[in-house]
């Protein structure tokens, strides 16, 4: 039987950069998303949420339909009994009951629940609110292949013209659910989820790591076009108009990226940093081009930027539950939007305020970029601008800017870099410690003077991995890598100064060097003579000379 699993995102530790995000804020009564339901049975989840005004509305748990008029505080169960349902002439399959996946709910009286019968998709009509049912579709694809049943069903513009996918398939109906056609086939697809901006513009997309697929139309179903999607496993995707979407992807760290689409999905772009911003979502929801929320675990969390950052939304609650999460969100415009999040054991929160200021959330990125040359360590700041800010450095102040850097103690192996923001009523802390590869140091280098071509000794520590070796400034001619604290270099054509030991982390230096450059003669007098005779040789660079020649004869001197 075909289940499709969801992923559970963690934060990866990265090498010598592990990040570790701690929420400080506590729970107050200010807190915007406040529990109005938890079902007594733990395995009646709620799967979908369909209000069609601020109090009403229709909410599918998994063993019962529930109405509401006071916006999820209390239900009236409507439930899928033998008794109360049409099978309109359908063979199906009752041992194991309708599984309920879903709900759309126009008003109190009209609603439609999609699920399955015995795994086969099935769609469920109701014209006196739930109180009975009716059987309007039942249709198995492929009777060998065992699916879920209807996935997910849209009505992008609440009118006659809706969606509804299973495994396989695309449904469209055009007379408000009452029947549906196949508007589009595609095996082994295993659709997940449905968005849309309107009656035209519709996606359809799987997630996890199994197809990792998405189609869309721009002609309401009459033809269905790939969307190609960055890599990795799909989260969840929506759109906001039918150029512009946001699809949030798990990626090879552990860690998920939000992207972003201009152009109807031709070209994505990466908005959050996969190191200081990291983000994993289950669901998410657009309300224009910058504002959106997303579900993870019992959490909701919002973006104002695009989904550069991803915040906490403050509840009354610290409410989980074993394995469960947050199933749907749903937010209702009104002259104060609501929002609904519900999901593992009939969990309901609610806002009326949508969602209220958002929990500040604290993210940077340690950048070492350049460190060996300029030894400055930038600390990059990607929490929401506005805050204020501290920053500590092995739990000293060292900044309250809001991006800031630091002068980097060569000998020091290791720095913990904390961050505190704080919007006035909650902060958050974000902690992130860098290791260092430890300094080159050279202790001392024979001979301390050579010429072009002498070969000099030096001894410190951690050479090993050298790249470069200099004398004066200028690059040695070679050099040999003994050991970790023995290197043996012949001096080029270089000047007087620091002996420099190169690594790719780092350089260690020692002064002193005395370059000698060859000798030049400039004249000498007489210009011949016989044996005994004194010849006097002027120039430069004579310092240091231990032979003199005549052709091929040694003299003395």
């Amino acid at each position: 039987m075909y289940k499709k699993s969801r992923y559970h995102l963690k934060n990866k530790a990265y090498l010598y950069l592990v990040l570790i995000l701690t929420q400080t804020c506590s729970l107050s009564v200010s807190a915007q998303l406040r529990q109005i339901h938890l079902d007594a049975n733990a395995n009646n989840s709620i799967q979908k949420i369909s209000f069609y005004s601020p109090s009403q509305g229709f909410v599918a748990f998994s063993n019962w339909i529930g109405f509401t008029t006071d916006s999820g505080h209390t239900f009236t169960q409507r439930p899928i009994t033998l008794s109360n349902v049409n099978y309109n002439g359908y063979p199906v399959n009752l041992t194991f009951g309708f599984g309920i996946s879903g709900i759309k709910a126009f008003d109190q009286n009209i609603l439609i629940v999609y699920g399955d019968y015995g795994l086969v998709p099935s769609i469920l009509y109701s014209t006196d609110g739930g109180n009975t049912f009716k059987v309007i579709y039942w249709s198995q694809y492929n009777p060998l292949q065992l699916s879920t049943g209807i996935r997910d069903m849209i009505f992008p513009q609440n009118d006659n013209i809706g969606f509804a996918i299973d495994a396989d398939r695309i449904l469209k109906t055009t007379d408000k659910g009452l029947t549906w056609s196949v508007a589009g086939v595609y095996p082994q697809t295993f659709f997940d989820f449905l968005e849309a901006i309107d009656d035209l513009h519709v996606y359809t997309f799987s997630t996890g790591a199994h197809t990792n697929s998405m189609l869309g139309t721009s002609n309401g179903g009459a033809s269905w076009q790939t969307v190609y999607l960055p890599s990795g496993p799909l989260n969840y995707a929506c759109f906001v108009s039918a150029n512009n979407g946001y699809a949030n992807f798990a990626d090879n760290t552990g860690g998920g990226n939000t992207f972003y689409t201009s152009n109807g999905g031709i070209s994505w772009s990466k908005k959050n940093n996969s190191q200081a911003t990291p983000f994993g979502c289950l669901k998410m929801k657009f309300i224009n081009d910058s504002t959106g929320y997303a579900l993870w675990g019992f959490e909701v969390f919002k973006t104002s930027d695009s989904g550069k950052v991803w915040e906490p939304l403050p509840r009354d609650n610290s409410f989980s539950y074993l394995g469960y999460y947050f199933n749907d969100l749903q937010y209702y415009s009104s002259v104060s939007p609501q929002l609904w999040a519900g999901g593992g054991h009939g969990f309901l929160e609610l806002s009326t305020n949508g969602g209220g200021i958002p929990l500040p959330k604290a993210c940077f990125r340690i950048d070492t970029t350049n460190l060996s040359t300029t030894g400055i360590v930038n600390l990059v700041n990607y929490s929401r601008p506005g805050y204020s800010c501290q920053w500590f450095r092995n739990d000293t102040l060292i900044s309250t800017t809001y991006t800031t850097s630091y002068t980097h103690n060569p000998y020091q192996l290791k720095d913990t870099i904390t961050l505190i923001v704080s919007n006035g009523l909650h902060s958050d802390t974000a902690i992130a410690s860098t290791s260092f590869y430890p300094p080159v140091a050279i202790t001392s280098f024979q001979p301390a003077s050579g010429g072009a071509g002498s070969s000099i000794t030096i001894k410190g520590a951690h050479f090993t991995g050298a790249t470069s070796v200099s004398f004066g400034g200028t690059a040695a001619a070679s050099f040999t890598v003994v050991s970790d604290s023995v290197i043996t270099a012949i001096v080029g054509s270089g000047s007087s100064g620091n002996v420099v030991v190169g690594t790719t982390t780092g350089a260690g230096q020692s002064p002193g060097f005395i370059f000698l450059p060859p000798p030049v003669i400039s004249s000498f007098s007489p210009q011949s003579a016989i044996a005994g005779t004194t010849i006097t040789i002027l120039g430069s660079h004579f310092t240091g000379a231990y032979a003199v020649y005549f052709g091929d004869m040694p003299s003395s001197f």
